[in-house]
């Protein structure tokens, strides 16, 4: 942990380390030794947020379960939704909506996980986020929809 920020390194946190590695067992070990389910990184990502970009659900179900919180933001202000359209995990995305994930939250340029699938071209999260209710016609700061980046 750095003293300044209170943030971990990889080092530092065996639950960090444990899901960059994708070992659920070492996750859930951290977790009954008492590391905080919601710790950050050096970038401010919890491991939920990794585990989300990394498309590791059953990791993403032990902290989830384990109470953590699928609409923590990082220092760039994406959450874990972000992430999972981002790199076009569906299963991801599904399961952090189905744990009552924010929908549309947005980032300081104003995009929503549906614009950034829309930008990724990650059509199956796209056609997901649709479905629960996101918006194509939602612009971001500088005025582009997500139907504006799929036509």
């Amino acid at each position: 942990m750095t003293k300044k920020t209170g943030r971990h390194t990889l080092k530092s946190s065996p639950l960090l380390m444990a899901v960059e590695l994708g070992d659920v067992a070492a996750a859930v070990r951290a977790l009954d030794a008492g590391e905080a389910v919601d710790v950050l990184d050096l970038d401010g990502n919890t491991p939920l947020t990794r585990a989300a970009f990394l498309g590791n659900i059953p990791l993403m179900q032990v902290l989830l379960d384990r109470g953590a919180n699928p609409d923590a933001v990082n220092d760039i202000g994406w959450s874990p939704l972000h992430f999972a359209a981002q790199e076009n995990r569906p299963d991801a995305a599904g399961l952090l909506i189905a744990r009552r994930a924010t929908i549309e939250p947005r980032d300081p340029n104003g995009n929503t996980p549906l614009w950034t699938a829309a930008f990724n071209e990650s059509a199956e999260v796209v056609d997901l986020l649709v479905r629960h209710g996101a918006s194509l016609t939602t612009a971001n700061k500088h005025g582009v929809t997500p139907q504006e980046l799929l036509d």
